[in-house]
């Protein structure tokens, strides 16, 4: 039997990222690409940064999506 060098193998699997451009976000993305995920990337800045370090190295795939994972609520009056 061969030892992976990662805890856990994703491949196959699809990981969404919030936060991808910077910090924990993209120390994440990069992460779990290491581990074989494909990853979708979201971040309020460009993920562009990101994306070329995960495209750079590994085979998986990579994708940029806007999302708005902020729930809509209508602004409440100030009394």
């Amino acid at each position: 039997m061969t030892q992976s060098t990662h805890p856990f193998d994703l491949t196959g699997k699809i990981a969404l990222v919030t936060g991808a451009s910077g910090g924990l976000g993209a120390g994440m993305a990069i992460g779990l690409a290491a581990a074989g995920a494909d990853v979708v990337c979201h971040g309020i800045v460009s993920v562009d940064d990101t994306m070329a370090r995960i495209t750079g190295w590994s085979g998986c795939q990579v994708w940029i999506r806007p999302l708005d994972a902020l729930p809509v609520r209508p602004a409440r009056p100030v009394t």
